[in-house]
């Protein structure tokens, strides 16, 4: 290579490498095309005859070497099924539009990167990465499905995927499609603002396949290195809080890196519905909880009661510790506790009893209000960061759950915690945290080095349209709340009419005296 090409090859690499440059026409046209025939290829091969009979015959996935399944369909099974997948899609843009109204956004940039980020997600789903997650392993080693068993849902029409699922496996498929969607839009949630939405996007397409698609699979396929373990996740404390949480820190210490705009606390955009929005976020969280249970039997049952139950008790004693502190309260101090409840109870919702829920939440809501707010130095009655919602108060629920965990209310996983004197699980637990931690924030830094030598993932400037995300620890401080009590005082200043003090300088004249009238006379 001659001496001056290698040169100006060397500038071009280090210039990427510290200040990228913006998305190019040329990037965004080639990413476009690459999603389109992505898209038109997969639709076409699966429309061809020659895979005809593995969507019509359901025995065929037993015979073969695609499925696992063997147990007929149940209606009432499915039945339920599909109501929680209903509910479990549909939390995705809940959470999106919560977190957008939380934290301060004036516009619905996050919802619509979010959906957009969902419609690309559910094509990899359909295409390759539902095979990754739930399917058998590739080489018998627990880390990653082989892909070709069930592209595009091949072998799903009328047999179960896992043995003893009473469902068929479209609609299985379909409902873990919500976890997938779910965890990026926490992500998406918490770094919208800082990033290229054609960056994020490619990250979020390369994250998928190579970081969420194995622990996922790892974490709840039958025998998935984590499930064969003696290590319990019911519903997601690492797959969803765990994961999003340690992408979300990554990728803001990434960004500070790169140089990317940093954003700044700010007060709700219409915190007269912020409640109304996480109420609905409660309600659809029914669905991912006891949806996993794979049928509309006990464990369903069950992991409804916890959910209830947990949520209540953790606004209960978060009642009780803002009283005892003096706490002023606001909306917060009902929305702060309705998420620690819902992401505490995650992971254990089905493989505990309702005691065992209520002491999780209270043991995750003390923990987490003593870090969160003694040494990060978040206020007791604002909007906690997200990586202290999913990741801290996340990774304190899943320890919590090799303790509390009892056979006798899912025997499908058939393992006890430490009240029954087994101590294997809690070891193999804290095992799994630090190394989520450790190794999970290493693979999630460098994918996003990779992804940033394609595509520009940080913006280069702030937004001028006033969409600020949450900082990783924040966003709001205890030196920065006084101006936030005063937003969310339960006498609403919103609609009242301006004082004469506040009122803007007359002008000089005799209408300058008229103005001034009215006061005098009072």
């Amino acid at each position: 290579m001659p001496p001056a090409m290698a040169r100006t090859l060397s500038i071009r690499v280090t210039n990427q490498l510290s200040t990228p440059p913006e998305t190019t026409a040329c990037q965004k046209l080639m990413i476009l095309w690459a999603t389109g025939t992505f898209i038109a290829l997969a639709a076409l091969t699966a429309s061809l005859p020659f895979n005809r009979r593995s969507f019509q015959d359901a025995d065929s996935a037993s015979k073969g070497d695609y499925g696992n399944g063997t147990t007929a369909p149940d209606t009432g099974n499915t039945a339920w099924m599909i109501v929680a997948t209903i509910l479990g899609t549909m939390l995705t843009p809940a959470v999106a539009y919560l977190y957008n109204n939380m934290y301060g956004r004036s516009s619905s940039l996050l919802v619509e990167v979010v959906t957009i980020t969902s419609a690309m997600i559910a094509t990899l789903w359909i295409v390759i990465s539902f095979s990754l997650v739930h399917a058998k392993d590739a080489n018998g080693d627990g880390i990653l499905g082989f892909p070709k068993y069930y592209y595009m849902f091949a072998h799903t029409y009328n047999s179960s995927v896992i043995d003893g699922d009473s469902i068929p496996g479209s609609i299985f498929a379909v409902f873990e499609l919500a976890f997938a969607t779910l965890t990026p839009a926490i992500v998406a949630s918490a770094v919208i603002d800082r990033v290229n939405v054609y960056g994020f996007l490619t990250f979020i397409f390369v994250w998928h396949l190579c970081i969420y698609a194995p622990i996922a699979h790892i974490t709840w396929f039958p025998t998935g290195f984590f499930r064969d373990h003696d290590i319990l996740d019911f519903s997601g404390g690492i797959v969803v809080n765990m994961l999003s949480s340690i992408t979300v820190l990554a990728t803001h210490l990434f960004l500070n890196w790169k140089g990317a705009p940093k954003s700044e606390p700010r007060a709700p955009t219409d915190p007269k519905n912020l409640l109304f929005n996480t109420i609905i976020v409660w309600f659809l969280w029914f669905g991912i909880n006891a949806g996993k249970a794979h049928s509309a039997g006990a464990a369903a049952s069950q992991s409804i009661v916890n959910t209830i139950g947990g949520t209540m008790t953790s606004i209960l004693i978060n009642h009780f510790i803002d009283m005892a502190l003096g706490v002023e309260q606001n909306d917060f101090t009902l929305i702060n506790p309705i998420l620690f409840g819902l992401v505490a109870t995650t992971p254990s919702s089905g493989v505990v009893t309702v005691g065992g829920s209520m002491v999780i939440v209270i043991i995750v809501t003390l923990a987490t209000r003593i870090i969160a707010n003694g040494f990060m130095g978040e206020a007791h009655n604002s909007q906690y960061s997200i990586a202290t919602i999913h990741g801290l108060a996340g990774s304190i629920g899943f320890l919590m759950t090799a303790l509390i965990c009892v056979d006798f209310v899912n025997p499908y996983y058939s393992l006890d915690g430490l009240t029954n004197g087994i101590q294997t699980p809690i070891r193999h637990h804290l095992a799994v945290v630090l190394a989520m931690w450790s190794a999970g924030f290493l693979s999630v830094l460098l994918c996003l080095f990779v992804t940033n030598l394609f595509v520009t993932l940080g913006r280069p400037e702030q937004s001028g349209k006033g969409d600020y995300a949450p900082t990783p620890v924040g966003p709001f401080k205890a030196n920065q709340n006084i101006e936030h009590n005063e937003v969310y005082k339960h006498e609403s200043t919103f609609d009242a009419e301006p004082t004469n003090a506040e009122a803007p300088a007359a002008a000089e004249g005799e209408g300058a005296e008229e103005a001034v009238a009215p006061a005098e006379n009072a």
